[in-house]
């Protein structure tokens, strides 16, 4: 018992003689504390908002895109999936019940105003299934049905004003 107490009183004679490192070295370790629980804090929320992206998409929702390297684009040449892409992909890969192709229009996309509200729009072309794949859905008039597959149609969905 004696060399406890003779320990704890070399240990406190040793910290009152450093007092400026003892001060530091405490700084340092709330510091560090600090730094672990808001790199903890970032990473959850990350993954809360990741979680809920992939939620919005369905379970099991994968987007496959075609991949060039940049010199390739700069030359001209954009990559592209086919329908027989899209018909092989349903075909080879197990578990896929419905594949929906959607075409980006990047030149087409831009700032909208409705009712007094503006927001940046994006426009794609789809076929009828994208009703069934994804939670979106028209503002205004209907979604495609299988028989507008076999023509040309304009679609367009107004993104929410906030």
């Amino acid at each position: 018992m004696s060399n406890l107490l003779e320990g704890l009183r070399a240990a406190f004679t040793a910290i009152s003689a450093h007092k400026l490192r003892s001060v530091l070295t405490t700084l340092g370790i709330i510091i560090g504390v600090m730094s672990v629980i808001a790199v903890v804090s970032l990473l959850q929320g990350f993954s809360v908002a990741l979680s809920a992206n992939f939620r919005g998409m369905g379970s099991n929702t994968v987007l496959v895109t075609s991949f060039q390297s940049r010199n390739t684009q700069l030359s001209g040449k954009f990559p592209k999936i086919t329908p027989d892409d899209l018909l092989a992909i349903q075909h080879e890969v197990p578990g896929i019940s419905r594949i929906t192709p959607v075409l980006i229009m990047a030149f087409l996309n831009g700032q909208v105003e409705y009712r007094g509200q503006s927001t940046f729009a994006l426009i794609a072309g789809t076929t009828y299934s994208h009703a069934q794949n994804t939670e979106f859905y028209p503002d205004q008039g209907r979604y495609l049905t299988p028989s507008d597959d076999l023509a040309p149609v304009a679609w367009r969905w107004w993104a929410p004003p906030w």
